[in-house]
């Protein structure tokens, strides 16, 4: 019987935990839960430390066993110490290691909410197999899962690494009131120093391998190029990376922006807290991703009246329909990227069109509300069944 309802969180930074999981913690709170935090980092609100207990703890930033192995030793030792009822893990090495302490510490719910699995199309045969492998052992050991997209959820039932009954999807929300405040592009511009009267596109993401912005920044250039006396634009790509999530990406971005000779027409924000006036000073959004779960960016993109281009993945290809919503491309695929740039550019009502229609998407089906409600019933499902015996391990 679980008399308690202390649960904790593990995600891999305070960034991530105070931009994505924060929500979450305040609704289990408002639920009766005792809530405690394990991440990297010291950056957390005090609106937060005041209702949840933050534990300070070092994930791999690589795959080494030794650094795996000491992460984990020092999660069973907090488990251990505060005798959690439930442990849920996000991102990839924090859940890894999450999972894996909640298991040889017997931890009653072992919970892992996935946003977007490892193994995809675009590994070569031995590193799908190795991940697609270490899903397999992490499933045997997880409790149950929460998955943000209903794709990766039948294609993990229909390969049986995870019984029916032990996975459910929760989709994905975002705050449509931040991505859907109506003003004028203009003043947007303005505010930001950006130039008025450009067809803009706008992306979002990490500055990572995994998130295709090489692809983009090539697939602009040649439509730049195709046509250069006759487009004014600009991609503006708002993200960056922050302190332990260092990558080489962003260095190739501007050798590559160099040899385009348009880092004129390229701007790299770094991590912002204003995505939303980026969208709203934007024409079309693309997302030139590898691997995803179910995209906040995309979905923001869509409320903020955005048509969309993107790879055509798992979970981008749940949210999109090609044609109605935007286009899907084949991932790294550049000359088709381009050619959809290009479409998207001459067809003017058609992105009036599409503006509407996702809007009504996102406030239909993607509102931070519903995504935090479900979160929170399925867990609170799981204590019950806890408490019944009607879970079959």
């Amino acid at each position: 019987m679980l008399h308690r309802k202390k649960i904790l969180q593990v995600c891999n930074t305070d960034f991530y935990l105070t931009r994505f999981l924060r929500p979450l913690l305040v609704a289990l709170v408002d639920a009766g839960f005792e809530v405690h935090a394990a991440t990297e980092g010291e950056n957390i609100p005090d609106d937060l430390l005041a209702i949840c207990t933050m534990h300070q703890v070092t994930f791999p930033k690589r795959a080494s066993f030794v650094s795996f192995s000491e992460s984990i030793r020092s999660l069973r030792h907090l488990i251990r110490k505060e005798e959690y009822t439930c442990v849920n893990g996000h991102n990839r090495n924090a859940s890894i290691v999450a999972r894996v302490a909640a298991w040889r510490e017997k931890v009653p719910i072992n919970l892992y909410t996935a946003h977007g699995f490892y193994f995809h199309d675009d590994q070569g045969l031995i590193n799908w197999t190795l991940t697609l492998g270490l899903e397999g052992f992490l499933s045997l050991i997880t409790d149950y899962t929460l998955s943000q997209s209903q794709q990766d959820t039948e294609l993990m039932r229909q390969l049986r690494l995870i019984r029916t009954h032990r996975i459910e999807t929760i989709g994905n929300g975002i705050d449509t009131n931040k991505f859907s405040v109506e003003e004028p592009r203009e003043s947007v511009e303005k505010r930001l120093g950006l130039a008025h009267g450009v067809f803009r596109i706008a992306s979002v993401g990490r500055i990572v391998e995994g998130k295709g912005f090489i692809d983009l920044v090539d697939a602009y250039a040649r439509f730049v190029q195709e046509d250069p006396d006759h487009v004014t634009s600009e991609l503006v790509i708002v993200g960056g990376n922050i302190d332990n999530d260092i990558s080489p990406v962003a260095n190739r971005l501007r050798v590559l922006l160099d040899e385009y000779d348009i880092a004129d027409k390229v701007k790299l924000t770094g991590i912002v807290d204003n995505v939303q006036d980026y969208l709203r000073a934007s024409d079309l959004f693309v997302s030139s991703s590898y691997r995803e779960g179910m995209p906040r960016a995309l979905l923001e993109a869509m409320c903020a009246g955005l048509p969309i281009i993107a790879t055509n993945i798992r979970g981008s290809s749940e949210i999109i329909t090609h044609g109605v919503h935007g286009y899907l491309y084949p991932a790294h695929n550049v000359a088709a990227c381009q050619t959809a740039i290009r479409r998207m550019f001459l067809s003017p009502q058609d992105r009036v069109t599409m503006r509407k229609r996702n809007r009504e998407l996102i406030l239909d089906h993607y509102t931070d509300i519903s995504y935090i409600e479900r979160q929170v019933n399925a867990i609170m499902k799981l204590f019950h069944l806890e408490n019944t015996g009607g879970r079959d391990g």
